[in-house]
């Protein structure tokens, strides 16, 4: 399943490229994921190994704002061998980069992230639950050429009430023009 999924994100990726520099101020890239919970009574997550992979598009509404959409999919056992858990995010957010230094540009984010997530139980019990949450975040773009940037994410989310998780992210972008 994981190397169907990389070969349609590729193949989609690649059929895209052929016409992006014809989109001005859209981009395309990879992402990579690690979460954690804030404590143990508010968990955002239950997998014991929670990395997710994806992909983000996002469109840049001038040198100081850019807005994406990010999908990640992850799949883990549970802590202590309870079962699998899958999830699939959706985040869509706003990013803020007030300044730059020679190819750093840092940025402040902001946005919902909806979850879908199946978990399926050693007790041969299955559970989907769908759920949204908040999220802001810092990071950092640099650019290694024209059109082509790497960045680096810190995450915080919120169900409503409490911060109930992190989430590091790397990932690199096609076709974000931010010098």
């Amino acid at each position: 399943m994981k190397t169907k999924m990389i070969f349609i994100v590729l193949v989609t990726l690649f059929t895209v490229d052929f016409n992006i520099a014809q989109v001005k101020n859209l981009s395309l890239g990879f992402v990579g994921s690690y979460f954690d919970n804030v404590d143990n009574s508010n968990k955002f997550t239950d997998a014991k190994d929670p990395y997710a992979y994806g992909i983000v598009a996002g469109y840049q509404v001038s040198k100081k704002l850019i807005t994406a959409l990010t999908l990640e999919y992850s799949k883990s056992d549970i802590e202590d061998n309870l079962g699998t858990q899958k999830d699939f995010r959706a985040h869509l957010s706003a990013y803020i980069l007030p300044f730059a230094i020679d190819r750093f540009h840092p940025y402040i984010s902001a946005g919902v992230v909806f979850t879908n997530r199946k978990s399926d139980l050693t007790s041969s019990i299955s559970k989907t639950k769908n759920f949204f949450n908040g999220r802001i975040g810092v990071g950092i773009d640099y650019s290694l050429i024209s059109n082509l940037s790497f960045n680096v994410d810190l995450g915080f989310y919120n169900d409503g009430f409490n911060f109930v998780g992190v989430s590091s992210s790397a990932g690199l972008r096609y076709g974000l023009n931010l010098n």
